[in-house]
């Protein structure tokens, strides 16, 4: 993910930060910005775009900061807004449990706003999204909480297709560490027997806690 951070874009610090508990979080609202000059050819002015969105929001709205927890340029880059973890100020209703993922551009009759580079960035914050919360989050479009087009027809569209879906479902650690369990119960002084494949000659760093997790049930297995 192309990630560009709240310090390389010029955000302004936040006036306060209400943290919103994981376990609340079930929800990822997609919006856009409904604007043709956010659409911008030139990558370096995006940044003064969303400085301009934040500034809108804390001075012209009396927000605490930009309302979003993440944007998403037609370039195919991340921008940090709230982030994890923060409540949004974006989705009216479903603030106390959902993160909020606003597209900078428009939806124009006949013309693709949401380019391929765009759609790869919404799949790639909603894949994180899911990983950090070790769930499949709901996909939802701002008008599915408020009276408005909002988050226009062509990306609601998108986020609510089976192909969205497939490609933003988070890896599954029982599958791609399936080395491991085997692994340490050999190590454990089970059963003796060859390395288990796929095991690197090493234990990695925070194995022993991937284990637990994976033994507790805390990964969607799918």
């Amino acid at each position: 993910m192309r990630l560009v951070t709240r310090q390389q874009w010029g955000a302004r610090s936040p006036r306060s930060v209400v943290p919103l508990p994981r376990s609340a979080i079930d929800t990822t609202v997609f919006h856009y910005s409904g604007a043709d000059a956010d659409e911008q050819a030139n990558h370096a002015n995006c940044a003064g775009r969303v400085r301009g969105i934040q500034r809108y929001h804390m001075d012209t709205r009396g927000w605490l900061d930009i309302a979003y927890s993440f944007l998403v340029c037609v370039h195919g880059y991340v921008f940090a807004g709230r982030g994890f973890d923060v409540r949004t100020a974006a989705t009216g209703p479903a603030n106390g449990h959902s993160l909020a993922v606003c597209f900078l551009g428009n939806d124009s009759a006949g013309r693709a706003d949401v380019t391929t580079a765009a759609q790869q960035a919404h799949v790639e914050i909603a894949r994180a999204v899911n990983q950090r919360y070790g769930r499949v989050m709901r996909y939802a479009g701002h008008r599915d909480f408020m009276a408005t087009a909002c988050p226009g027809d062509e990306l609601y569209r998108y986020i609510r297709s089976a192909e969205f879906a497939r490609a933003s479902a988070p890896s599954d650690p029982s599958k791609e560490l399936r080395w491991l369990l085997p692994w340490l119960h050999w190590k454990l002084g089970g059963e003796e027997g060859p390395r288990p494949r796929g095991a690197p000659k090493k234990i990695p760093e925070g194995a022993w806690a991937v284990a637990d997790a994976i033994n507790a049930g805390e990964f969607e297995r799918r």
